[in-house]
């Protein structure tokens, strides 16, 4: 009962982990022995955050609830040559990263090689990312950042608009749990439509993934695909963004079966 009663009480929690990443490996010599007792150092580049973790018996590491970001994976063991790999961690991603130490003397610098091709070996689900180069690049009429997931395999628009103007993958759109859409690992899906509730401004996001079909247990309620997005934390300098975008009817292409241009006037301002 109180188990049943916590998850009520907290039911956002339960989809924590769909908005940050996970890496693992083994950390071995130059004979490929295993190292146990090295210091595995994570650092993310983009705020300077550090998790710590020490291989086990069998040389293995794994760190968790990593937002998105890149990274910088140092391993140190006294009578060893520093190591580091370079990696960057996508939403949902849990990628493997392993490290080869060479006997060295305590002295000797900290080698950094370039960065890491993430490799996920636990995951076989087909996914894609949006990066964030790619949110300000890409043309959105409405600046709704998810419709640029029809971009994506396997998705598309419906025929509805408005509120009815729904995405679909895999043929299925998202009344009736379509598919299920978390932002920062909580759920902003209406219970009777299906389409996201809350939505946040695109320079806010930075970077969604969507998932399509053989996705975790974790997701639940979703048939077609999972879409996590997550938005930008802080970092260690002060930034911030403006925008403005116009579209005039006299630089608008007209219709070739049209006898004269339809009206159209966009203009949208603003900042984050």
């Amino acid at each position: 009962m109180l188990a049943a009663a916590l998850v009520a009480a907290r039911p956002s929690q339960l989809w924590a982990q769909s908005a940050t990443a996970a890496v693992s490996g083994v950390v071995t010599d130059d004979t490929g022995g295993a190292l146990p007792g090295v210091t595995v150092t994570i650092v993310n580049k983009a705020n300077g955050v550090t998790q710590v973790q020490v291989t086990n018996p069998e040389g293995r590491y794994r760190a968790v609830a990593l937002p998105p970001a890149p990274y910088e994976i140092r391993a140190e063991l006294a009578g060893f040559t520093g190591v580091a790999r370079e990696v960057t961690l996508r939403v949902g991603s849990d990628g493997t990263v392993d490290l080869q130490m060479a006997v060295g003397g305590l002295a000797e610098n900290l080698i950094v090689t370039g960065e890491a091709p993430l490799v996920e070996v636990t995951k076989s689900q087909p996914s894609s990312v949006v990066e964030a180069s790619q949110l300000q690049a890409l043309p959105t009429i409405t600046r709704n950042f998810l419709t640029l997931s029809q971009l994506l395999p396997g998705s598309g628009p419906t025929a509805g608009t408005g509120k009815f103007a729904f995405t679909k993958f895999g043929g299925v759109a998202d009344q009736r749990n379509g598919y299920t859409t978390l932002i920062d690992g909580g759920s902003v899906d209406d219970t009777d439509w299906g389409s996201p509730t809350i939505n946040v401004t695109q320079d806010a996001v930075q970077e969604f993934k969507v998932f399509r079909n053989q996705f975790d247990a974790q997701y639940g309620a979703a048939l077609s695909a999972v879409v996590t997005v997550v938005t930008k934390s802080g970092g260690n300098q002060a930034s911030g963004s403006a925008f403005y975008f116009g579209r005039d009817q006299a630089l608008n292409a007209k219709n070739y079966f049209a006898t004269t241009k339809p009206p159209f006037d966009q203009t949208r301002v603003g900042g984050s």
